[in-house]
């Protein structure tokens, strides 16, 4: 909607319409900031449950909108402390998983699962704990 205000705004001037240029810049701004912060939270939450894909894709749409804007409303560091952490959780969840598989019984799939774990978290540069995956093991 905020999209379509402006391009109706931008038609209004076109067409002979006054304006004042710098008030739109700051209430754009100001509407982009919000929104970012939005996503943020979006992105944090989908960090926290390890759901990559969506973590990545509202941290993509903050990046987007900042290059639009030429501006910084969520500092790198942070976008990348988040995917970073959404990596993390990600191997914690799939370790999860090879000990589930493992208390019912099947070793070979959760060896199979952990050796999946490792190799994401090799990928993403993110931790892995090779004393709780011997235990699961073991």
């Amino acid at each position: 909607k905020f999209e379509q205000t402006l391009k109706q705004l931008n038609k209004y001037k076109t067409e002979g319409g006054a304006l004042d240029v710098s008030e739109l810049e700051r209430i754009r701004g100001k509407a982009y900031g919000k929104r970012c912060s939005k996503l943020l939270a979006t992105a944090q939450t989908f960090s926290n449950k390890g759901d990559v894909s969506n973590c990545q894709k509202s941290i993509g749409e903050i990046r987007d909108i900042q290059y639009k804007l030429n501006g910084i409303f969520v500092e790198t560091d942070k976008l990348d402390t988040i995917i970073g952490n959404a990596h993390k959780h990600h191997v914690s969840h799939m370790i999860d998983e090879a000990q589930k598989i493992r208390e019912h019984g099947s070793r070979k799939q959760a060896k199979l699962m952990i050796e999946q774990a490792k190799q994401y978290s090799n990928l993403h540069h993110v931790e892995f704990d090779e004393t709780l995956a011997a235990q699961i093991l073991s």
